[in-house]
């Protein structure tokens, strides 16, 4: 199984990846040369790739799925997400109601400034709750899934991850 040991400074925490950033990572899928559409990793996504009408799968999840899918929904026939497990996700209004009273307040820089820093300071709560109170933020995190979804939707099945 290897050796679980625990490593004796931080540096030795992180593991050595052998990966090319700019070709992403190419999964492979059995059956994938059978298939007779056109498969496109979301890093070499072309602006002349036209989806409208189109049935399209999105195989991913956390990003992928955040950022293709809602501006692919739009336009393509139907789009499918196929993901091994989700993610947990967090969604917040598109709108700041404070970022926009600041703006009105005390101007766009100072305002961009301190809302900054607040979206900054939330993020790290969240993170250092997730760490502290896993089981409780999990519990979180599912509710405010639940609460932005129809009655009987199967959230257990869809938005928990393993």
């Amino acid at each position: 199984m290897g050796d679980r040991r625990q490593p004796s400074h931080a540096s030795h925490a992180c593991p050595r990846l052998e990966h090319d950033h700019d070709a992403g990572f190419p999964p492979e899928f059995w059956g994938i040369e059978d298939f007779a559409g056109t498969v496109i990793h979301p890093q070499h996504w072309s602006a002349e790739l036209d989806h409208t009408g189109k049935r399209v799968v999105v195989i991913g999840s956390g990003a992928t799925a955040i950022t293709l899918i809602p501006s692919m929904a739009r336009t393509a026939g139907h789009v499918t997400m196929l993901q091994r497990s989700p993610s947990y996700v967090f969604s917040m209004p598109a709108h700041d109601s404070l970022a926009h009273a600041l703006r009105k307040l005390v101007g766009h820089e100072r305002a961009h400034r301190m809302v900054r820093r607040k979206n900054i300071l939330f993020t790290r709560a969240i993170y250092k709750a997730s760490r502290r109170m896993p089981k409780l933020m999990r519990r979180l995190l599912i509710a405010n899934v639940r609460r932005q979804l129809p009655r009987h939707f199967d959230v257990d099945t869809h938005f928990t991850p393993r």
